[in-house]
């Protein structure tokens, strides 16, 4: 007689919306507690990278670990986050005992010799050496970078401004016999508060295939991420950080995407028709093949951008930046140009050729805001 199947506790599946929260959440805490979360779960140091990646990576690593074929699943971390007061599904976090979030600020501080970045003890210790130079015990170390040189500090500002005075004033010159090197000023950052994914942290998260149609993601952070074959049909990603991220084949039309960062992104075959891309930053990204009838473009910066063989009827690039950007072989039928810099007299010529319309030379006046 066989053994009755056992149900893995991996086999927890999220909703998509629960699973984005989550990786926010873990992408938001400082260093310190994600090293704290990690240690209440076991997981073996070897098992993660060094503390030199980004908190993306840690964060996708620690997913990796948990979900794997000898991994625990997922309901030990929403147990961990439970017990110490994080609630990622309901736009709030607590912070071990520090209530609500509040607005914190950053303070970058170099050391002249770095450490183990795996080794999470010499971490705590120089955690506590930071929150009693600051007399706050709410001061995270926030990130960790260039081999243990740069450290990231997370706190109020009266808290870092005493840690800042007292390296200025060179009352203190080294932290854990590690020579200050240099101290940058502080920076204030402000906290998500929002239940949805507005303003969600997911930068260089997989997210191949994922179904976010008419999703709000306003101010969202995608740097890197994976987006191909994602379907965002009518999202709201108006002013989104989506430089470098790869959006092959993404479907996003209708999409609101004015003011957003597209710097570098891939957009080879991407679906884009109809989206609103007014103001976008597009600078040396790839369009090639790209849809994009009937797509607002008007002041978009497109410098450097690919945009051969991309469909762009009726298409309004009005005040759009062209500076050395390509069109060859794209379909222009119908599509609106106008004041745009870096646009030669030889470009235009081609493009009025292949049926692109310039107000402007038939006497009609552009009107951009319209």
């Amino acid at each position: 007689m066989s053994e009755p199947t056992r149900i893995h506790r991996s086999e927890l599946i999220l909703p998509i919306y629960k699973r984005l929260q989550l990786i926010n959440t873990l992408n938001r805490l400082p260093l310190s507690q994600l090293l704290d979360i990690e240690i209440a779960l076991g997981i073996p140091s070897q098992r993660m990278p060094s503390l030199s990646v980004t908190q993306a990576q840690r964060s996708a690593a620690l997913f990796r670990y948990l979900e794997g074929s000898d991994g625990p699943g997922l309901v030990p971390l929403l147990d961990v986050l439970e017990m110490v007061g994080i609630k990622p599904f309901t736009g709030v976090t607590h912070s071990l005992g520090m209530g609500e979030e509040k607005v914190s600020s950053i303070l970058r501080v170099m050391l002249t010799s770095g450490f183990n970045e795996s080794d999470r003890e010499i971490i705590k210790q120089l955690l506590y050496e930071i929150r009693t130079l600051a007399q706050d015990f709410s001061v995270d170390i926030s990130q960790v970078n260039r081999g243990g040189t740069e450290l990231e500090l997370q706190g109020s500002v009266e808290a870092l401004q005493k840690i800042k005075t007292s390296v200025d004033l060179r009352e203190v010159t080294d932290l854990l016999n590690r020579q200050v090197q240099n101290i940058g000023s502080i920076e204030t950052v402000q906290p998500a508060s929002d239940p949805d994914l507005q303003f969600a942290d997911l930068r260089e998260a997989d997210l191949h295939g994922v179904d976010l149609r008419a999703a709000k993601l306003c101010s969202i952070k995608l740097r890197c991420a994976n987006l191909t074959r994602a379907d965002l049909c009518g999202a709201d990603l108006s002013h989104a950080i989506l430089s470098d991220a790869d959006l092959r084949r993404a479907n996003l039309r209708g999409a609101d995407l004015h003011g957003a960062v597209l710097t570098r992104a891939i957009l080879h075959k991407t679906d884009l028709c109809r989206a609103n891309c007014s103001g976008a930053y597009l600078a040396r990204s790839n369009l090639v093949e790209s849809g994009l009838a009937e797509t607002d473009l008007r002041k978009a910066d497109l410098r450097g951008a690919d945009l051969s063989r991309a469909y762009l009827f009726k298409a309004s690039l009005i005040e759009a930046n062209l500076n050395d950007t390509i069109f060859s072989e794209a379909i222009v039928e119908e599509a609106t140009f106008g004041n745009n810099q870096g646009l030669t007299s030889q470009a235009k010529e081609n493009l009025k050729k292949q049926g692109a319309i310039f107000p402007e030379d038939l006497g009609r006046e552009v009107h951009p805001d319209r």
